[in-house]
């Protein structure tokens, strides 16, 4: 027959081992603290991506030459309320039509990722002769890195576009909205900047002036993996 006595210390030794001492809570807290965090990227990284907000902040819009260039949000975007349209007017050979609007965003970890947005451009709304023609760049800066993903050349009657990948170059007709795919490849986790350039080139004496006048909507840079 076991006596009641044994029971009782049987009974604290297994209150003992089943407990974990506070030596293991102490790792096991420092253990979790450890472990990497998981982490999901917003549908969108860009902020006011549709100028929804009537304003262009936190865009940054730097206008290189201010008295040939001018950008405001209008209405009728790409299937939103508001667009930014952005113009360059050169005059003179030497004039230099450029500006610059950018806009920080992070990525919260390593992965692939795309870039995609909207333009119009309005017939004879871009003016310049051969080499001369406006143009637009844009730029993705990650840590690890920047390239150049993406450039335009606008015409008084179509859109020429070159984009890095896939790697394609294509000519699209004016008058209508004009959607753009970019598959950026795999970023960095991280600070990064979008940067989209604008350049209208002054004419060579005798030709036409060199203008620009070009909406920009729907913008969406989002995690494929």
């Amino acid at each position: 027959m076991v006596s009641l006595g044994f029971l009782y210390v049987l009974a604290v030794a297994v209150t003992a081992l089943a407990a974990p001492s506070s030596a293991s809570n102490s790792l096991v807290s420092s253990l979790d603290a450890r472990a990497p965090k998981a982490c999901t990227n917003p549908a969108n990284l860009l902020q006011n991506p549709s100028f929804e907000s009537s304003k262009i902040s936190p865009w940054i819009y730097h206008p290189y030459y201010p008295k040939v260039t001018t950008q405001k949000i209008v209405d009728g975007g790409y299937k939103s309320n508001h667009a930014l349209q952005v113009t360059g007017n050169a005059k003179l050979q030497n004039d230099q039509a450029f500006s610059q609007m950018k806009q920080n965003f992070t990525t919260c970890k390593v992965g692939r990722y795309q870039l995609s947005w909207s333009m119009y451009l309005a017939k004879n709304a871009a003016q310049g002769i051969d080499y001369r023609a406006p143009g637009m760049n844009i730029w993705v800066t990650c840590p690890g890195g920047a390239a150049q993903v993406a450039y335009f050349t606008f015409r008084p009657n179509v859109l020429e576009s070159y984009v890095s990948n896939p790697r394609k170059s294509s000519k699209q007709k004016v008058d209508q909205w004009v959607n753009t795919v970019v598959d950026l490849g795999t970023l960095q986790a991280g600070n990064c900047t979008l940067d989209v350039n604008w350049n209208v080139n002054g004419p060579v004496k005798g030709d036409p002036v060199s203008t620009l006048t070009l909406k920009l909507d729907n913008f969406v840079i989002k995690a494929l993996s």
